[in-house]
């Protein structure tokens, strides 16, 4: 075995698997049978050779239940099977550390592949339930807000849209005043307005546009004014947002569509002083042109 090990230092995987196999084949009952199995399976995994890996390392569990490298083989066995999708036998692998010993350094790595693999899944809930089932670990309410976001945010940057939706939903509906409600309110928003679930969206919109000047007033401004005006046609409300965006806009060109759209606004809602005093402001705009200039004075003229 010691050999094996020189082989392993010397990168000559031959080798190393032909001294292995002869402890195996040879030497069952040997003291160094399970570590030839576990290194042979560590050796094959490193050569992306996963299938004869599994063997090696189920070996250890079937042949040898008490062995040191148990926890390891099974973590191993998780590794591969998530490396091919197969993430519910993943998880009955990493599992099986804790079945074995929850309280060593292996179920700790264990278990950060499973809480892994569950927020993937979009699943907090089971990770919180596993738990619960293992004596000497809980979740306090900071780390279940954190990792119910997380499960969240996944389904949205993978454009899981209605995933996400629904992700967030419980995230808000268990924390609403969790360290990320608003982001999760405004990606909410962001995945119903792609979805076109349009009144959906401007909810979401108008609650983060009520908040004040946050990082994400301008977007949210910008979306509902623009539902408000395309959509729904309730030109009032688009007066009200195309307003809130001029003062959070970041760009020059969205403080000119702003009033200019706020401006064309207050006259399909007859609302004719701020017509007045929207017109006035986008005639003065820099970037309006002689045509934009002469729609301005022609609306208000109109608020006359």
């Amino acid at each position: 075995y010691q050999m094996s090990m020189i082989y392993n230092i010397q990168d000559e995987v031959n080798s190393e698997l032909a001294i292995l196999d002869k402890i195996i084949t040879q030497y069952p009952q040997s003291r160094y049978a399970d570590d030839a199995y576990y290194a042979k399976g560590n050796s094959l995994f490193n050569m992306n050779r996963n299938d004869l890996a599994v063997e090696a390392y189920e070996a250890v569990l079937q042949k040898y239940p008490n062995s040191e490298w148990t926890n390891n083989a099974l973590q191993k066995l998780g590794l591969v099977a998530y490396s091919l999708g197969r993430n519910e036998e993943a998880l009955n692998y990493y599992k099986g550390v804790f079945r074995n010993d929850p309280q060593s350094d292996a179920a700790r790595d264990a278990l950060g592949a499973i809480k892994e693999i569950y927020i993937q899944q979009g699943n907090p809930d089971g990770y919180f339930n596993f738990l619960n089932t293992v004596q000497g670990y809980n979740v306090n309410q900071m780390e279940r807000d954190s990792i119910t976001y997380a499960a969240a945010q996944l389904q949205f940057d993978q454009a899981n849209w209605e995933e996400a939706v629904k992700a967030y939903t419980n995230y808000l509906n268990r924390f609403p005043n969790g360290m990320y409600a608003n982001q999760a309110q405004f990606n909410r928003a962001e995945s119903l307005f792609d979805l076109r679930r349009y009144p959906e969206a401007l909810q979401d919109y108008t609650a983060i546009s009520d908040m004040g000047n946050s990082s994400y007033a301008a977007t949210a401004n910008y979306r509902a004014a623009n539902i408000t005006y395309y959509i729904t046609q309730d030109f009032g409300q688009a007066l009200k947002f195309y307003n809130r965006l001029e003062q959070t806009a970041n760009t020059d060109e969205l403080i000119f569509e702003s009033q200019q759209l706020g401006m064309r606004s207050a006259f399909y809602a007859k609302d004719y002083d701020a017509l007045l005093t929207t017109a006035q402001r986008f005639q003065q705009n820099s970037r309006a042109t002689t045509p934009d200039r002469a729609e301005a004075y022609y609306y208000m003229g109109k608020a006359h």
